[in-house]
């Protein structure tokens, strides 16, 4: 039997309030009395953890860390490698970088839940736009490679949040990995009440592409409210116009309210998954994404949203023009968000977890987040 007393998590690094948060905060849920394992946690950037059992490493002393905590991208495998998770029943990892190199010296099942293999590492391209940066990280990613290639031997199974993923996990780990999509929790679904503006809701990073969205709508004279916070804000909001409103970041109910009233929901970026996609979705707002990555299976062209390539603000701009011939059934999009509920996930979860151990295990499904 599993219970929450035999279940550790382990996570990359509790920094920042994202889609990897929310699908730890869901493992969370259903095994409440499990540790939270994890380098660093910045209680106030991170603040919903508070009154869990957070574990952190040496490295939570380290000067700045908190605000800078990419600064010590060489150090993580260290502190993951040093973590022996010995006496656990089941330890899941939760990683898009290094969590998958914890050693639990084969005392449990070792899961890992791969949000995707560490972008900076193995797809440079897609996470460092400027090749001078590729070059200047080049040795280090070198190292972090060697490091991630041994890492990715450590879980008895590999779990993808989607087909890209899956085949990620295929091309770099050689390991083989079962496909269950994150779930969006039942809070995000709401009545659609408006169309007042479009809305883009991302860290303010390069890789986000948040520049495509400023300007498609900035040709286009359409109003474009922005969620989010990092280190591209001060860019950003040189190039936006007077239509362009930065939100900053926001708690998830007033979130939820600005799905809500959005016209739609912009997501320019190639997503290894997007949870961004369906609580828009989930509030009955259609989606206009990247043809790439998650989007691929979150929106369905025509239905819930539209999806276009190239990657560029002219690809975008059609792509607004397209929406706007479209009429959009509210009840369907909110239906294709359904299909991801936090019921689903759990069980899809569990079962597989069945599979791989001698005992089933045992949760009462449904406990979500209070």
């Amino acid at each position: 039997m599993i219970g929450g007393e035999r279940v550790a998590l382990v996570h990359d690094r509790l920094e920042q309030n994202g889609g990897a948060e929310r699908v730890l905060w869901a493992l969370h849920s259903m095994f409440p009395g499990a540790p939270i394992y994890t380098p660093i946690w910045n209680r106030e950037a991170v603040p919903g953890f508070d009154g869990c059992d957070v574990r952190t490493t040496w490295m939570q002393h380290l000067p700045g860390i908190g605000k800078m905590p990419r600064l010590y991208a060489a150090l993580y495998p260290l502190a993951f490698a040093g973590l022996r998770l010995e006496g656990y029943d089941l330890v899941i990892s939760l990683t898009s970088s290094f969590a998958q190199g914890i050693q639990t010296k084969g005392s449990g099942l070792h899961v890992c839940y791969c949000h995707s293999p560490a972008n900076f590492v193995w797809r440079p391209q897609a996470y460092f736009l400027n090749p001078v940066a590729r070059a200047v990280v080049a040795p280090l990613r070198l190292w972090l490679k060697t490091w991630d290639r041994w890492a990715a031997k450590q879980p008895d199974i590999y779990i993808a949040t989607g087909h890209s993923v899956a085949d990620r996990v295929k091309s770099f780990y050689h390991r083989d990995a079962s496909i269950i999509a994150p779930p969006v929790d039942r809070k995000w679904f709401t009545r659609h009440k408006s169309d007042d503006f479009y809305l883009v809701a991302a860290r303010l990073v390069p890789h986000k592409r948040l520049e495509l969205a400023i300007k498609a709508c900035g040709r286009l004279g359409l109003p474009l409210v922005v969620v989010g916070s990092g280190r591209s804000e001060t860019r950003l909001r040189k190039m936006a116009g007077s239509k362009v409103r930065f939100a900053g970041y926001i708690p998830d109910d007033e979130l939820r309210e600005l799905y809500s009233r959005a016209r739609a929901v912009l997501v320019p970026s190639e997503e290894e998954f997007g949870l961004v996609a369906l609580e828009a979705q989930a509030a009955g707002t259609p989606v206009i994404a990247f043809d790439r990555g998650g989007a691929t299976e979150t929106v369905v062209d025509g239905v819930t949203g539209i999806r276009f390539s190239p990657q560029t603000a002219d690809g975008l701009v059609e792509a607004i023009a397209r929406f706007e011939e479209h009429s959009w059934d509210r009840t369907a999009i909110q239906e294709n968000a359904a299909r991801f509920d936090e019921i689903r996930f759990q069980r899809e979860f569990l079962s597989l977890i069945e599979r791989h151990t001698p005992q089933p295990a045992t949760y009462s499904l449904g406990a979500g987040r209070a």
